[in-house]
């Protein structure tokens, strides 16, 4: 009766053929099935088929003239923008020794974003100390630049409050491709370096780990002493990003942290502003 009820509806026109009534039930209940799924398509996709780390709201647009390296280039207009989310390995202009997967960084910034319009949103903090503009940079189809180089193995996430918008997707993106071992991940240079083989050729950005041995209070920072020689600095202004910073859930962690070993005398440091830089096992 249904089938008989719906025979001469358009829908059931357009499907019909010439064979007898019985030979059209199926394409009746295939073009039913074809309809939930197109209704289904509807429902789920949306999210499935959204760009990594999109944003609904930029604030300016412009055309990139140069890239500099695989975190920061330079719009018409003149300005210099910074990457905000990632780090991508030195080109180290003045030694003409890049590191490890630096080039592939630049070459992948520079096939997507040179000479062509870009959107970005800015941060809060909207400036580095450089004088350099924070933002994420999309294409024009709204693709998140660092969400590509991130995916490409080609970056690492790095976290400094209060540009963390989108630090969740950058930190999942960049944890598929640790995963992975896609790109730099494989590289022995950037594997974490024990705390106490930490010396003046290991500065800059690295990882590193080991067991914190000692926990301290300055007065404006919390130091976690990974080695003698080496510590981690956390800024009391800072701490709301970590879980907790009491001693007694610190001694003893073992860990590995990501960020800038900086030289001070004989004496080594790595500044973390936010927990996602380290890993705690």
């Amino acid at each position: 009766m249904l089938i008989n009820s719906v025979k001469n509806t358009a829908a059931n026109k357009f499907f019909a053929t010439p064979n007898s009534h019985k030979k059209n039930r199926p394409v009746f209940f295939a073009s039913a099935g074809f309809f939930l799924l197109c209704t289904i398509s509807l429902w789920l996709p949306l999210n499935a088929l959204a760009k990594p780390c999109s944003s609904n709201h930029f604030d300016k647009t412009g055309i990139v003239k140069r890239v500099f390296d695989g975190d920061t280039v330079q719009l018409e207009s003149g300005e210099k923008i910074r990457l905000i989310g990632i780090n991508t390995p030195e080109m180290n202009y003045t030694t003409d020794r890049p590191e490890p997967y630096a080039r592939r960084a630049k070459q992948l910034l520079s096939k997507n974003v040179l000479n062509k319009t870009v959107k970005l949103r800015l941060g809060r903090d909207k400036k580095d100390k450089y004088k350099r503009q924070l933002a994420h940079l999309y294409l024009a189809d709204g693709t998140n630049i660092q969400a590509k180089l991130l995916q490409a193995g080609l970056a690492f996430n790095i976290a400094i409050p209060p540009n963390i918008t989108l630090l969740d997707c950058y930190q999942t993106l960049e944890t598929r491709a640790k995963q992975q071992k896609i790109g730099l991940w494989r590289h022995s240079h950037y594997q974490p370096i024990k705390a106490n083989k930490v010396n003046r050729q290991t500065l800059g950005f690295r990882r590193i780990e080991g067991s914190v041995i000692s926990f301290r209070q300055s007065k404006d920072s919390i130091w976690l002493g990974l080695s003698n020689t080496m510590a981690l600095r956390i800024s009391k202004k800072d701490k709301d990003h970590f879980e907790s910073i009491m001693q007694n859930n610190w001694i003893g962690k073992n860990l590995i942290a990501q960020g800038w070993i900086s030289q001070r005398k004989k004496k080594f440091s790595m500044r973390i502003h936010h927990q996602a830089a380290l890993e705690i096992n």
